[in-house]
């Protein structure tokens, strides 16, 4: 009998041995550095590089909320992974800091930037920030260096309202005046809008050599070593039947009042149909660069919104056939 409870003894204890050795602590393997250890958090080494510091703190900002971490934690466990010549710094100045009481992350921050982002290089990156405009950067170029340093400039632009003013402010005027118009009033509406002008300005530039315009009388067509009227050679100032040619604007003999140099409204001579041909009138299409488009007074050039899509227009007055580029139309579709 006494036999009997002993083994009963013994395997109890055993159970008991068991269940304590297959069952761990509470909170083993589940400790707030644990969990964020396992995020592989990134180190920083004391780098005098104001992005790379700025990079890191806000990394480990976002882990510390991922892990729920502790905010009284936060400093053990960040300061853990200074290496080298940050390291080196925390470890001269912890027990001075920790010693002033309330010593949380916000205060250990800004003892980090004070050693290793000084006051010279913020005052660089706000005056990078200061003299940042588009210029010949992209939309996107020009956005990203905004953003980036924009976060060394908070003092300039404090809201998000002066943010977009700004960043608006410093656009290619061409773009600039297409979104002031649009009204955005968050960054993001206005980095769209931008990205949308831009990208039209470029499509429309990239074809401008060799666009073609609707000008049916606008411009002087290449002249053929022949007349059109009578098929034989040129008669410059003579008419067909050999007799000079009188100006009806100024009277004057050897041209006609189209190309009249004293006529402020001189065009490009219409087309001669032969002498007796029935041959039905062809339209006829002449190239104009930029430059002639912005000194001529019959014709005005502009993007303008067609159905809420950018497009560089043409206007002439003279023109009697109007023409779309193919590559805008699949825009609207």
């Amino acid at each position: 009998m006494a036999a009997r409870r002993r083994r009963e003894a013994v395997e109890n204890a055993i159970i008991a041995l068991a269940n304590r050795t297959a069952a761990p602590p509470p909170n083993q393997g589940n400790s707030v550095f644990d969990r964020f250890y396992r995020h592989r958090p990134p180190t920083y080494e004391g780098t005098v590089d104001p992005v790379v510091l700025e990079s890191w703190l806000r990394e480990m900002e976002k882990l510390f909320t991922a892990t729920n971490c502790p905010t009284h934690e936060m400093v053990s466990i960040g300061s853990y992974y200074l290496k080298m010549e940050a390291d080196n710094w925390w470890s001269t100045v912890r027990e001075s800091c920790l010693a002033e009481g309330e010593f949380g992350w916000s205060e250990f921050a800004t003892k980090l930037k004070e050693r290793f982002y000084p006051y010279e290089l913020r005052w660089q990156k706000q005056e990078e920030f200061l003299s940042l405009s588009q210029g010949s950067l992209s939309i996107q170029e020009y956005t990203n260096k905004f953003t980036a340093l924009s976060r060394f400039a908070t003092a300039v632009v404090p809201t998000e309202a002066e943010r977009v003013k700004r960043y608006i402010k410093k656009m290619d005027p061409k773009v600039r005046t297409h979104v002031l118009s649009s009204g955005a009033k968050t960054f993001q509406g206005a980095y769209e809008i931008a990205l949308s002008i831009h990208a039209s300005i470029l499509e429309e530039e990239a074809t401008k050599s060799g666009s073609s315009f609707g000008s049916g009388a606008s411009f002087k067509p290449k002249l053929d070593s022949n007349c059109r009227g009578c098929g034989k050679d040129f008669h410059a100032g003579k008419n067909c039947d050999g007799f000079a040619i009188v100006c009806y604007y100024c009277k004057e003999v050897g041209h006609k009042s189209f190309k009249c140099p004293k006529n402020p409204n001189a065009t490009t001579p219409p087309v001669a149909t032969p002498a007796g041909s029935s041959a039905p009138f062809k339209n006829r299409i002449y190239v104009m660069t930029q430059a002639e488009a912005n000194i001529h007074p019959d014709v005005i050039t502009g993007t303008f919104f067609v159905n809420f899509v950018p497009a560089y227009v043409l206007f002439d007055t003279g023109a009697t056939v109007s023409f779309v580029s193919s590559i805008f139309v699949k825009r609207l579709i």
